[in-house]
């Protein structure tokens, strides 16, 4: 370091004798950028002045720099911090001469160096120094970057200034990596949700957005400032600027459902850029790839950018014909990203000047375009979810008309047992008793056939009504089988009469399946009327069975009809079963109105 102090302080000195620097006047409310104010060294020793208003622009291929400047305090004493934003350059060291004489060599801040070992606690590069009033002072700032544009963005103000200015950034970046959390967070949680590809890709992109912020910002440097992943370090901003582009574009074939079948060109066009572009970037993470190959890898990422508004712009224009609300939300939050990233990249690039490149603008553009693209995903979601529930609707009622046309199958077949067979076979009984033969085995076939016309249509239910006719069920049953059955019914005739069919039926399966497979000994049979639905539970102490792999199999008959049944009331189902029995509950709302049309 002597002889690095003694080379600096020659050429501050041949400096001060070759160019005149203006003067820069300081007072207690001191807060500017000083790029323009500064002289900058060329390659042949000499010293220009620096015409960039946004920052001292050594370019790419310039891996140190120095450049002058000269500070007069017209105000009382004051302290006063010298700020360069750490995100083109790698490191940095001040030098100032004082009229006196005397030289000040103030510390070597690089991107191994943390936070807190840094002589002010910031994630950009600081100088604190005090100046008395009317005193001067010429300052030499020694930078470098080994990667990238190698430009510093200096600026100075107070000491009072620059906590407010932290306070506010810090402030500011939170919120910003907050936003962009949350709606990653709730990407991921809807697509575990809706298993859509679209919300995953969604929440990659807006969490790499959240790391490119947090990253550029040096909050990676300031709190792993480890050298051996110093190359990583200095490289994490390209790496997920690239993730963030490669995202944007996969983003853009998924949302507006780019495909092979009617845009198969545009489709594989954004796919290999994507897998370019993420190819590019992982490269960057392993330590073996080539310095000039590293070098051409970070160049080419001032440049992507350019790539991707091509290609989201070309499909916007493409798919804007389909009429999606999604295409115009897209497209506002693009637009603006397309002018803000635009003139960002050209002031990069030196194309521009005069735009004071600074985080807030930086930050600012991609959470625009993901409030937008936030909007627009809100209201396809709203769209695909009315969609489904249309969709329900139209099952529902397709379900419940299927039903109403397997009752009346049913019915007309009862009919036709009870008024066709059931009176022949009567006849057949009185003919046989008029000639003394023995009727036994006609008495039991007629009472088989009316047991199984019951069953096809209960007449009882239009005669007695619905509670009536579940206890019915019990008496009937209890008659035939050694079982006992118990009914809690609180029922007002809330139902439409195809209801209350259905919840007959419900009852009836039910009861069977307790007698058949559960080999229960005792049922409760339990209606009631609530405030906003009907409640319905079934309790049984038999054998009980394995509710997930029953209900999957193509023999749960019994159940599926329960199933069907209440959902074609848009009623509530649940099942729970084990050895000590089953419980099966169903609650069906008021408001829903059972429809055959």
């Amino acid at each position: 370091m002597t002889k690095l102090n003694r080379f600096c302080i020659s050429i501050l000195i041949f400096s001060s004798l070759v160019v005149k620097s203006d003067i820069i006047l300081l007072d207690r409310n001191t807060n500017m950028s000083i790029n323009n104010r500064v002289l900058i060294r060329m390659a042949n020793g000499e010293f220009k002045k620096n015409n960039s208003n946004q920052e001292v622009g050594f370019g790419f291929n310039t891996p140190q720099g120095e450049c002058n400047f000269e500070l007069k305090n017209t105000d009382i004493e004051n302290q006063y911090v010298v700020r360069i934003q750490q995100s083109k350059v790698d490191f940095v060291q001040l030098y100032i001469y004082y009229k006196s004489g005397k030289i000040d060599s103030l510390p070597l801040i690089n991107k191994t160096i943390g936070i807190l070992q840094r002589p002010l606690k910031s994630v950009d590069f600081c100088y604190k120094f005090s100046l008395k009033k009317n005193e001067k002072i010429n300052c030499k700032l020694y930078s470098g970057r080994k990667y990238g544009s190698h430009a510093p963005i200096v600026s100075i103000a107070t000491l009072d200034n620059f906590y407010l200015k932290e306070i506010y950034f810090n402030h500011y970046l939170a919120f910003i990596s907050g936003i962009c959390i949350i709606i990653s967070i709730a990407g991921f949680f809807l697509f575990l949700f809706f298993h859509r590809k679209m919300y995953l890709v969604y929440s990659i992109y807006c969490i790499c957005t959240f790391f490119v912020a947090v990253v550029d910002a040096g909050y990676g440097h300031s709190y792993f400032p480890f050298p051996q992943i110093l190359y990583l370090n200095n490289n994490l901003t390209s790496i997920f600027f690239y993730a963030v582009v490669g995202s944007h574009i996969y983003l853009t074939i998924v949302l507006l459902k780019i495909n092979q079948k009617d845009s198969t060109w545009l489709y594989y066009i954004g796919i290999n850029i994507t897998l370019f572009f993420i190819i590019l970037g992982i490269l960057l993470i392993f330590p073996f790839v080539e310095n000039l190959f590293r070098s051409l890898i970070i160049k080419f990422s001032y440049y992507i950018v350019f790539i991707m508004d091509v290609y989201v712009a070309t499909s916007l224009i493409y798919c804007i014909k389909k009429k999606q609300i999604f295409v115009y939300f897209y497209l506002v939050g693009f637009l603006f990203s397309l002018i803000g990233t635009t003139t960002l990249i050209l002031g990069n690039i030196g194309v521009i000047d005069d735009i004071n490149q600074n985080y807030d603008l930086g930050y600012s553009i991609p959470l625009i375009e993901i409030f937008c693209m936030l909007l627009g995903v809100s209201f396809q979601f709203s769209d695909q979810n009315k969609k489904y529930i249309s969709i329900q609707k139209d099952l529902s009622l397709s379900q419940q008309k299927v039903i109403f046309i397997q009752e009346e199958q049913q019915k007309r077949i009862a009919q036709d047992l009870h008024d066709g067979i059931g009176q022949d076979l009567l006849l057949l009984k009185r003919s046989l008793k008029n000639q003394s033969i023995n009727t036994e085995n006609v008495e039991h076939i007629i009472e088989n056939v009316r047991l199984v016309s019951r069953n096809l249509y209960p007449v009882a239910l239009e005669k007695v009504g619905l509670a009536q006719a579940i206890e019915n069920i019990t008496i009937q049953v209890m008659e035939t089988h050694p079982i006992f059955i118990s009914c809690d019914i609180f029922y007002n005739n809330s139902l439409s009469k195809q209801q209350e069919l259905q919840v007959f039926r419900i009852f009836q399966e039910a009861t069977n399946n307790a007698l058949k497979y559960a080999k229960a000994k005792a049922v409760k049979l339990c209606l009631h009327e609530e405030t906003t639905h009907l409640s319905i539970l079934i309790y049984d102490n038999g054998i009980g069975f394995d509710v997930e792999k029953k209900l999957q199999s193509e023999l749960s008959f019994g159940l599926q009809s329960m199933l069907q049944r209440s959902k074609s009331m848009n009623g509530y189902f649940n099942i729970k079963s084990n050895s000590d029995g089953t419980i099966i509950t169903i609650n069906i709302p008021y408001n829903d109105q059972y429809t055959t049309s």
